[in-house]
């Protein structure tokens, strides 16, 4: 049997015809999330409040600060836990002895941290030394921006200052 391409049964059960409308229904699908996406972003980027992140400082003045070997990790308490970073803030700090900070703190869908508090106790000799300088850092932090997290997402920093 010879069976005609123009044949409307042949068209209807061939294989090629049926991928083809196979990815266009995954390209219409990709089509509607890219505009879903591209909708919450700009509503972040319109809303004024994404901030560029800013590079340190090349130089810091020697006289009046001094930085010494910190960790710095953080877990955030709200969904998405797997959230990431863009920078976190490095502390300056004229401290003496070894200290662990660990900071409570707020960070909106454009990434940036806007409200920022030191746990308690405090623990090392220079404690409230530390502490200011955890908090300071970790005000000028920055994540990465979610336009599906909470409008403000918890997250614990925790600075470990090394004794130099």
């Amino acid at each position: 049997m010879n069976i005609s391409e123009d044949d409307p049964l042949n068209r209807e059960l061939s294989t090629d015809e049926y991928l083809k409308q196979l990815l266009d229904e995954i390209e219409a699908g990709r089509d509607e999330e890219i505009i879903r996406d591209r909708d919450a972003w700009r509503e972040i980027l319109e809303s004024g409040g994404y901030i560029e992140p800013v590079p340190e400082p090349d130089e810091l003045e020697e006289e009046e600060q001094y930085t010494g070997p910190t960790t710095i990790t953080y877990r955030f308490l709200d969904e998405p836990l797997d959230r990431g970073k863009i920078f976190l803030t490095i502390p300056v700090y004229r401290c003496r002895g070894e200290g662990l900070v660990n900071v409570d703190a707020l960070v909106v869908r454009n990434g940036s941290v806007i409200q920022a508090e030191v746990r308690k106790p405090l623990e090392g000799w220079d404690a409230v030394c530390f502490s200011e300088a955890a908090l300071k850092a970790a005000l000028s932090s920055r994540f990465r921006v979610d336009p599906y997290a909470p409008e403000k997402q918890r997250v614990v920093i925790t600075y470990t200052f090394i004794a130099q």
